[in-house]
């Protein structure tokens, strides 16, 4: 198995009252699949060398499959930049739209190897995901073609660029997730231009050739620093994600009205001012990773992390 390589900077964020280190991750995929619409689920490459995307030179669509295991963080940390990037196989591509979709439900990769007629399949064997079914033979999709929110995670155009590189706050809000509750980390869907026939273009796979994987690179940041008065005051807010505000739980603790600023994971302060209530409106901030930071003079700082959609 290959282990993810750990890659440290460190960060002063004099602003937050303590350091912080970022940490780098890459990771390869776990498993990668290619699903081939067929209204019977007959077809599947588990173990192929590469990965289709869009609609081939018959009508028939493909869409890419792919998970990472994310494995080595330490607790409590908070993803501060994800990227996910898949080198094209194919020599001068031509510039393609491509959209990147968090998968709602489990699926498998099995042992089924179309060798060289990739973007045919083959007969799909115990475990595979094919176009009807999430684990073949009797595991379904509720919807064939896959089960993944409708409202993409990144779009991007390739153009002449040999890689497909995804990278958007509202990735680093789906590894988050997958990071704060791993039962739900079942990756991500690539789709294609499924306008039109012979669209399809392939990706390398993870059993192609290594270097040339799909890959997850993941930048996270640990709070060590704050004292055990600070973890054990009840501080929260809610909705989180937020859209127009947030409500802060956990007030009472300051005897004074309490400063507060927000501030995004370069340390730069977006917003900041005196808390009247118990409300903070967010809705004028760019989606996004934040940290709030609430403070009053003589008292202990408190600081928590949240997503704005």
């Amino acid at each position: 198995m290959k282990l993810p390589i750990l890659l440290p900077l460190l960060l002063i964020i004099s602003s937050f009252g303590f350091s912080q280190t970022t940490y780098f991750t890459t990771y390869i995929a776990s498993e990668d699949v290619t699903l081939y619409e067929d209204t019977a689920g007959n077809l599947s490459n588990g173990q192929g060398v590469d990965l289709q995307c869009g609609v081939n030179n018959i009508g028939k669509k493909r869409r890419t499959l792919v998970k990472f295991r994310l494995q080595g963080i330490p607790q409590n940390a908070t993803i501060t930049s994800a990227f996910i990037s898949l080198e094209i196989a194919q020599s001068n591509p031509t510039s393609k739209l491509l959209s990147c979709h968090r998968v709602l439900a489990d699926w498998g990769e099995g042992l089924s190897n179309a060798g060289f007629q990739s973007d045919s399949g083959t007969t799909p064997l115990a475990g595979d995901a094919t176009w009807i079914h999430s684990f073949y033979p009797n595991n379904y999709w509720n919807n064939p073609g896959g089960d993944y929110e409708t409202i993409p995670t990144d779009t991007v155009s390739t153009g002449s660029s040999p890689f497909a590189l995804f990278q958007s706050p509202k990735l680093i809000n789906d590894v988050q997730l997958y990071y704060d509750s791993s039962n739900l980390n079942f990756g991500w869907m690539i789709i294609g231009d499924e306008t039109s026939n012979g669209s399809a273009f392939p990706f390398y796979s993870k059993d192609f050739q290594p270097g040339l994987e799909p890959r997850l690179n993941v930048g996270y940041i640990t709070t060590t620093e704050l004292t055990d008065l600070e973890k054990s005051r009840t501080f929260s807010i809610s909705p989180n994600p937020a859209s127009d505000y947030i409500s802060i739980g956990g007030l009472n603790d300051f005897v004074n009205k309490p400063d507060f600023v927000i501030l995004d994971y370069s340390g730069r302060t977006i917003k900041s001012g005196k808390l009247t209530s118990n409300r903070l409106m967010v809705k004028d901030l760019s989606n996004g990773s934040y940290i709030l930071r609430i403070h009053s003079l003589g008292q202990t700082t408190k600081l928590v992390k949240f997503v704005k959609n």
